[in-house]
């Protein structure tokens, strides 16, 4: 009984080593929010994070997602894949045509799992998407899988990813209160008629 015991124990301290941390890996939007005026663009990017966590030492060799946001607030202009997969990928043409949605963002390196590794670091970014600003209001941008957690990594195994989505506000430049610019008019005649009257009754 004792002997089993002690297996029990070492299969169990042994399963504690062994396991990956796979809740260790991020997908986020960076940043994760930035405010703008109206007509401005803008830009985030989307970044894989934390692939050398503790005992990690993963890859992204392809991914499928799509990115929503709020087209009200935002227009998505364009997108830019990143570099990290290497030199030779494959990578698709983004679908811009639907307001909200920014589609069909898929690329798969061509590179052996070890060239890979040589090549990417901690992080890795997929892409950035450009938008312009329309409206005042808040956006949210949402990475949205084409299937569940659809980043891989080693070996063709789909990566378990922490997601973390963004935001663009959306404000209007600063422009002064009518209250603000009566009291400040108001100030500047107190102070002409005081020199006034000052020098009016100058002895």
């Amino acid at each position: 009984m004792k002997k089993l015991r002690w297996i029990g124990l070492v299969v169990g301290i042994w399963g504690l080593l062994w396991t990956t941390p796979t809740l260790a890996i991020d997908i986020s939007i960076v940043p994760v929010s930035q405010t703008v005026d109206v007509g401005d663009p803008v830009s985030v990017d989307v970044v894989v994070s934390g692939l050398e966590a503790g005992i990690l030492d993963e890859i992204v060799s392809s991914f499928d997602l799509n990115i929503t946001y709020a087209a009200a607030i935002v227009m998505a202009t364009g997108v830019t894949y990143g570099t990290d997969l290497g030199p030779v990928s494959l990578q698709s043409t983004p679908d811009l045509t639907t307001p909200g949605l920014v589609a069909n963002l898929i690329e798969v390196s061509l590179e052996l799992d070890d060239d890979l590794a040589a090549q990417q670091g901690d992080s890795v970014t997929l892409l950035t998407i450009n938008f312009t600003a329309l409206a005042v209001g808040i956006s949210p941008v949402r990475i949205d899988f084409n299937f569940p957690q659809e980043v891989v990594g080693r070996n063709a195994l789909v990566l378990n990813l922490n997601v973390n989505n963004g935001q663009i506000i959306v404000g209007t430049q600063d422009v002064p209160e009518p209250g603000t610019v009566v009291l400040l008019g108001s100030g500047v005649l107190g102070l002409f008629g005081y020199g006034w009257w000052r020098r009016k009754y100058a002895v």
